[in-house]
């Protein structure tokens, strides 16, 4: 591999790793890390939102009194019914939604503290005295 020309960066392709690019150092102003995460959590934050809504308001809107002449078990006041509707709306929203979201991707970019300084690599393995090189350094 070739080396570094002094006071550059070598950037590398994703895709093809033997395909880089070399920038000046002082041209870096920021250093981010791209990260695949899975939209588990928002889905399920959204299909129970949108279960609780849904079911509830069908169940309000679906709830009658007894009548004198039938029996019931029991009866509730179209607010009651909305609340167990919403409860059963949420449960079940969110465990559909959590399953749709846990299929999806979406690509989050974390910024990168990093601190350069010129330094000497050590090549001990080569048994030569230290070259003077670049280090990046960074951390989460």
């Amino acid at each position: 591999m070739d080396s570094i020309t002094p006071g550059m960066v070598r950037v590398t392709n994703e895709f093809s790793k033997d395909s880089w690019t070399e920038i000046p150092l002082d041209a870096v102003e920021q250093l981010e890390l791209r990260k695949e995460v899975r939209q588990t959590g928002r889905g399920a934050l959204v299909g129970g939102g949108i279960g609780a809504l849904t079911i509830g308001i069908i169940s309000m809107a679906s709830n009658e009194p007894c009548d004198p002449d039938e029996w019931c078990i029991i009866e509730f006041t179209p607010a009651e019914a909305f609340l167990i509707g919403a409860a059963v709306g949420t449960v079940s929203g969110a465990l559909i939604g959590a399953a749709i979201g846990s299929s999806k991707k979406a690509m989050k970019w974390k910024r990168v503290r990093f601190d350069i300084t010129a330094e000497p690599i050590t090549t001990n393995y080569l048994k030569r005295p230290p070259t003077p090189g670049l280090t990046l350094k960074w951390s989460f």
